[in-house]
């Protein structure tokens, strides 16, 4: 087996609202995740999960930052380049 594998998960120039949409739907889909993992440690233990929490306040920080680059780049017509690698290693 190969220990690990890249994949280009995005990678080209888009619209700025395609790009948006496609950025902001990323850490929709994470925050989703990472709601869902202290939904189920708040019924299974009583207690919010600690790292779930501190990496949901990370995504809302990074949409809001997303949120702002994406509005400035739309008010001055830009198109954007988007390129994110997923790298996966079995250890």
């Amino acid at each position: 087996m190969n220990n690990s594998k890249t994949i280009d998960l995005v990678k080209g120039s888009f619209a700025t609202a395609d790009a948006r949409e496609i950025v902001l739907t990323l850490l929709s889909t994470k925050m989703k995740f990472h709601n869902l993992r202290n939904f189920s440690c708040e019924e299974r233990f009583g207690e919010s999960d600690p790292v779930a929490m501190q990496k949901l306040e990370y995504l809302r920080q990074a949409r809001e930052e997303a949120e702002l680059f994406f509005s400035e780049a739309i008010a001055k017509g830009k198109t954007i380049t988007l390129e994110s690698t997923l790298t996966m290693v079995a250890d």
